[in-house]
């Protein structure tokens, strides 16, 4: 699968939540002029998956324009989605097209948070069946294809270091002693080192448990015969190959 094209207009605000949208990793993200002609030429050349447009920024003039820009956005690009993120109170009376997604301006961290669940729950990013899901359950399926299964504690620290991972609360070069185990442990009320053994326990018991095929399919042949990962070598690989997935 291609990797996604978001196209942005350059709003202070939005080419923070840009940045945060791209640190994800799964998304190409694109910048173009606030010029409403330069806009429409940027879509024409870039040719994105879905566009982020800004209201409510005060300028009653903008938000009159944007219904009109929606509808030269789809003439040009008839499958782009299209995604209104909402400053203050928008200054128009003219209701938006169907199929124009909404999203409430809080935060920079926000906005790609909500852009980064509506792409995924949406048809368009994976060609694997009609029905729409979410990261998480995409993570908890590899969990569970792992071996990983509800009734070992790590399974949910598990699946929370991937999911910051995604989106860009930690890094790979995070250390897990200094910040990966200290952020579960705060989260679930349970000491550092407490978490680092539940995470070990519910990895020794997808070694011990996992099929042949998908020891393969996300740790390779190099792995078949071999010593099992550590916490993070694990982790790590899991997560580059989720990245992999949606490329």
């Amino acid at each position: 699968m291609k990797q996604l094209r978001i196209l942005f207009s350059s709003d202070d605000h939005l080419k923070r939540a840009a940045e945060e949208l791209y640190s994800s990793g799964l998304f190409e993200v694109l910048k173009c002029g606030s010029g409403r002609m330069e806009l429409l030429t940027t879509i024409l050349i870039y040719d994105p998956d879905a566009i982020v447009l800004i209201a409510g920024n005060g300028v009653s003039d903008d938000d009159r324009e944007l219904v009109p820009t929606i509808a030269a956005i789809r003439k040009s690009n008839k499958n782009i989605k299209i995604f209104v993120t909402v400053k203050g109170t928008m200054k128009t009376d003219v209701p938006l097209p169907e199929g124009v997604e909404l999203i409430k301006f809080i935060s920079s961290r926000q906005v790609a948070e909500d852009l980064l669940l509506k792409m995924y729950n949406s048809d368009m990013t994976r060609e694997l069946s009609t029905v729409s899901r979410s990261m998480e359950s995409i993570i908890y399926e590899i969990i569970d294809e792992l071996g990983i299964t509800a009734n070992y504690t790590g399974q949910h620290y598990i699946a929370d270091i991937l999911k910051a991972l995604i989106n860009g609360e930690i890094t790979a070069n995070s250390s897990f002693s200094k910040c990966v185990y200290p952020m579960i442990a705060k989260k679930y009320n349970v000491t550092p080192s407490s978490a680092e053994r539940s995470i070990r326990r519910a990895i020794d018991r997808s070694w011990e448990h996992i099929d042949k095929n998908s020891k393969n399919k996300y740790f390779g042949i190099a792995y078949d015969a071999g010593s099992k990962p550590g916490n993070r070598e694990y982790i790590m690989i899991v997560y580059d190959k989720i990245r992999r997935m949606w490329l």
